[in-house]
């Protein structure tokens, strides 16, 4: 599987090399890197070598260079400038000459071996271990017949076995070859916890932001031996990576929270210990500077009387300079800007990444060979999706093909889809593609062709993609989402359609996971050249701006497009009666309620008012069905027309149902909610609203004293007086209206509900009524008025 590694401080993987003072230069705040021994290849006079030589040793004091690359080379008449390998942000001052470690280097392109995450992910595991086991590693360390030297190596043997029965064999991680970040020239030094300042400077070229991807491959090997010891039962591997990384990342971070530690860093490590704590990544802490901590088994020695181990200090070295448990290490490695801690070193997190290749065709029967070209691969084929295929590795692909290419041989429609279906299949099969997960959507179109007339509704094409891909994206918290759209063999109105599905798709799955979208075409055709794959974009999907309210009326859902007076009158008293429609016209109004809740912040409401996905299915699938049946094929005549369509209201359905899919949040759905799980809410589906945070700040500076009860937030802020409840302040304090919002702060835990004296319940049906008006209804309204048509 690919995974993805986002930078959340900046990383540093050192080659054992320093840039010295000869190596670089600055100009302003950018640093020039220097070939210097391209530099000396131009110079063919043999006293100008010796006078350099001179001019370094006349230069040098106390071991120190005082000169830099561009005064060395301009001494001898040449121009720096002419040979600057590389430019990079430097944050160390102009005048300072230092030197600075070098980043890790292939083929001199920065890389991040996949030796330093499996080590990481390796001590991970052995905190696990003998988090379990801690008699065992008590008994190694106080084992005499073992020396010092030879107890690591014991520690491992125990845990993970000898060499030959080492089963991290079976966790394969590759290199990172292409770093997607900002590298820089950058200020670290070392916090004294003791001395209260920071100390050693170390001058780092390090990764400041970005992100990277790697393989990972968990062996069935791996996973089994796992469970065998630690007594657990995964059966997905990254999820056992995981739990075994994050459990330790959590005590490494529960720790240094435990410390005194500088403001900057105690804030930082609390929101790691929340993100941490939200297990929808793994996190884990990579390369020099990370801490004593993370590399070490050090945070299973306690000296209280709930001791893991003795109190009897194990006879290690690095261990007998601390005094108590949170005594050591007593300093810490820190980056530093304009003198100021901004965060420890090396923290990231991991997710999965899901790919999707995305491919509308038209008639593809008629396509010829030719060269396509993406990068530096060719491929000989009838089409772009081998190439794509090779060089993406999707997890899914999908095919979208409008129905107007059926052979209309019989008058039943879904047998016209099952025999172009399977033509389509056969068709991949010959362009030699090993894939076992595909995934054809046939989505109808219109227009008059030599097999026959297709008559509808030209968006209907939309719609139906819009569901079938809303029920194919994956949205698991803990996976990133790329998609590659290639819109090479798209033909009159597919491609447009299909890129604005997609992405209206994307923009909901974005307010909860990372996305990338990218767009392919490839050159036109000509038989005698390569065809190039162009990207035609390549972005950062950010949540969506704007949703829609959704509409019970049947004329906002269906179009009667060519259904006669009776048949419409037939149509209508079906809907009416059917138990599903009917439940439909009920919840409309907390549909309406939800879908508000991401539109202006509102996590109690999304909290007690979440419709279910599958709800909205149902409904959705009431009027596929009837779409469906409303198909008519004429096989004499070659003619298959549709007689009624969709309009927008069944769109925004889809994207109602989406959006409840991809935000469902189990634990955070309930009546009631602490503040932090507030924040949750806030960090995961609301980011971009400011107003919340505000709020929520306001209500954590109000609730100073203990109610131990329920009370109205009115009661808190002493105003006993009820007052009229107005739409306007409901939004603008993000649903905590203080008439309707009870709090209760017990143990510094504040807890925040909507009053059950108002939250009515009928038929399973919510409602939050005050002054005998239901609030919900006030608030669709509004929504309506704001975003509706």
């Amino acid at each position: 599987m690919e995974v993805k590694a986002t930078l959340l401080t900046p990383i540093f993987i050192g080659c054992g090399e320093d840039y010295s003072q000869l190596d670089y230069f600055f100009d302003g705040n950018i640093v020039k890197i220097v070939n210097l021994e391209k530099a000396l290849t131009h110079l063919k006079d043999t006293k100008k070598i010796d006078e350099l030589c001179k001019y370094i040793i006349n230069n040098v004091e106390r071991n120190r260079i005082n000169i830099t690359a561009k005064e060395l080379l301009e001494r001898v008449g040449l121009d720096p400038y002419e040979f600057v390998d590389m430019e990079l942000e430097s944050e160390i001052r102009e005048d300072r000459r230092v030197r600075v470690k070098k980043f890790i280097k292939t083929n001199n392109q920065y890389y991040i071996p996949g030796s330093s995450i499996k080590g990481a992910i390796r001590t991970a595991y052995l905190f696990n271990y003998y988090k379990k086991h801690i008699s065992e590693l008590y008994e190694i360390l106080n084992d005499k017949n073992i020396s010092l030297d030879k107890k690591g190596k014991a520690i491992e043997e125990r845990a993970i076995g000898k060499i030959k029965d080492d089963f991290f064999k079976y966790l394969k991680v590759s290199d990172s070859l292409y770093l997607d970040g900002e590298f820089k020239f950058i200020n670290t030094r070392r916090w004294s916890y003791r001395r209260k300042r920071l100390e050693v400077p170390i001058n780092l070229e390090a990764m400041t932001k970005g992100e990277f991807k790697f393989k990972l491959k968990i062996e069935k090997e791996f996973v089994e031996a796992v469970n065998k010891k630690l007594e657990s039962n995964y059966k997905d591997g990254f999820q056992a990576l995981k739990d075994i990384c994050n459990n330790f990342s959590r005590t490494v971070v529960e720790f240094e929270l435990k410390k005194e530690q500088p403001e900057e860093l105690y804030d930082f490590y609390q929101k790691l210990l929340s993100d941490i704590n939200k297990n929808d990544a793994l996190y884990i802490n990579l390369g020099f500077l990370g801490g004593f901590l993370n590399k070490t088994l050090y945070l299973l020695w306690k000296t209280d009387k709930n001791c893991l181990l003795s109190e009897k200090e194990p006879d290690l070295k690095v261990w007998k300079s601390a005094k108590n448990y949170l005594n050591f290490p007593t300093t810490k490695g820190v980056y530093v800007k304009n003198n100021r801690i901004v965060s420890p070193l090396g923290w990231i997190k991991v997710k999965r990444m899901k790919k999707i290749l995305l491919a509308p065709w038209g008639f593809y029967k008629n396509w010829q060979e030719a060269n396509y070209q993406l990068k530096d691969k060719i491929k000989k084929s009838k089409s772009s999706l081998p190439i794509l295929y090779e060089t993406i590795n999707p997890d899914k692909v999908v095919i979208i093909i409008p129905d107007t290419l059926a052979t209309i041989n019989s008058e039943k429609y879904d047998e016209l889809i099952k025999t172009l279906k399977e033509d389509v299949t056969n068709f991949i099969k010959e362009l030699n593609i090993d894939m076992n997960n595909l995934d054809i959507i046939i989505s109808p179109g219109v227009g008059s062709f030599p097999n026959g007339r297709f008559k509808g509704k030209l968006s209907d094409y939309y719609s139906i993609i819009l569901y079938r891909l809303s029920k194919i994206l994956p949205i698991a918290d803990d996976e990133d989402v790329e998609v590659h759209l290639d819109v090479t063999h798209g033909v009159n109105y597919m491609p447009v359609l299909t890129y604005r599905a997609i992405k209206e798709l994307l923009e909901i799955l974005a307010i909860k996971n990372d996305v990338r979208f990218y767009v392919y075409n490839s050159d036109p055709y000509s038989p005698d050249t390569n065809l190039n794959i162009n990207i035609v974009e390549n972005v950062k999907i950010h949540p969506s701006s704007f949703i829609s309210p959704i509409y019970s009326e049947d004329k906002k859902i269906i179009d009667y497009l060519e259904l006669s007076g009776d048949e419409k009158k037939d149509i209508s008293l079906k809907l009416r009666n059917d138990q599903v429609i009917k439940r439909f016209k009920d919840i409309k109004c907390n549909i309406n309620a939800f879908l508000s809740s991401f539109v202006y912040g509102l996590p109690l409401v999304y909290s007690t008012f979440y419709i279910d996905h599958k709800e909205i299915e149902d409904i959705i699938n009431k009027y596929l069905d009837l779409y469906y049946l409303k198909i008519v094929v004429d096989k004499n005549n070659k003619v298959v027309e549709r007689k009624i369509g969709f309009n927008e209201g069944f769109n925004s359905l889809i994207k109602a149902y989406f959006i409840s899919k991809v935000c469902k949040i189990d634990k955070l759905i309930k009546n009631e909610l602490s503040l932090d799980e507030i924040r949750e809410l806030k960090e995961r589906l609301f980011r971009n609203n400011r107003l919340l945070e505000s709020e929520i700040n306001n209500i954590y500076k109000n609730s100073n004293r203990e109610t131990n009860n329920w009370v109205l937030l009115r009661d808190l802020m002493n105003e006993l007086k009820k007052s009229k409840f107005e739409i306007r302040n409901f939004l603008a304090h993000g649903g905590f209206e203080k008439n309707i919002t009870e709090i209760k702060v017990d143990s510094n835990r504040i807890y925040l509900r909507y009053s059950p004296n108002y939250l009515k319940e009928e038929n399973g049906i919510k409602k939050l009524v005050y002054d005998d008006k239901n609030i919900l209804e006030l608030l669709e309204k509004t929504f309506l008025e704001e975003f509706g048509s």
